[in-house]
């Protein structure tokens, strides 16, 4: 049975029937599914649940691959209305590390909402003299942000059901604390004006921690 370590922000936590085989074994399994609007849970929690993912809001997340990455770090999934956020917390990866990459899909349910804006952001430590998280959204067309020295970049995309979502990072010199995606949906429209959606919420403003760590 999946243990997921879920810190669970403001609602009841619902967890569907999971079958025992989700963690290797031969067995079918529902998506693992939260009612609130916040869960936490580790990289290896997030590997372990496979191809059903895990479902939050309408959105579901499914793990792809990883790279230079320790299986203990945390994940915290959140969302305000039309706008999701994922915060990768590299507490237990070592700083030393040269390069990591963490590749996972992001699938909109409810039918009449699609993506139409991602953002790249990144806290940085150590500066030497730039370090750059690039993140690739692919969906209905294709968008590469780069986040420098912690900057945060927000730009539309072709409205998208599903999006494939590609962090690279490689060091510098110095290193990266956390990093987060995040995702503001609409119901697609010929006039939908694009541009406010995740900046307008304040949640990346909010949630963003640029506090060197130790």
């Amino acid at each position: 049975m999946l243990n997921l370590k879920s810190k669970v922000l403001g609602a009841t936590l619902s967890l569907p029937v999971v079958a025992a085989g989700l963690l290797g074994t031969a067995g079918s399994a529902q998506a693992i599914t939260f009612t609130s609007n916040s869960v936490e849970f580790y990289l290896q929690e997030f590997k372990d649940a496979g191809a059903t993912g895990i479902t939050i809001g309408d959105k579901n997340f499914v793990y792809q691959e990883s790279h230079g990455l320790e299986y203990s770090d945390e994940i915290r999934i959140e969302f305000s209305g039309p706008d999701y956020v994922l915060f990768y917390d590299l507490e237990y990866t070592p700083t030393s590390v040269a390069d990591f990459s963490f590749d996972y899909i992001v699938n909109v349910t409810d039918p009449s909402y699609r993506i139409t804006e991602v953002d790249n952001d990144s806290t940085v430590s150590t500066f030497a003299p730039s370090e750059e998280l690039v993140t690739t959204f692919t969906g209905a067309s294709t968008t590469v942000l780069t986040s420098t020295n912690g900057s945060v970049n927000l730009e539309p995309i072709a409205p998208s059901s599903t999006v494939l979502v590609e962090n690279l990072y490689t060091s510098n010199g110095g290193t990266i604390a956390s990093f987060q995606n995040s995702f503001h949906q609409t119901t697609p429209e010929p006039t939908t004006i694009l541009g406010l959606g995740l900046l307008a919420s304040g949640m990346v403003v909010a949630r963003r921690r640029k506090a060197a760590k130790a």
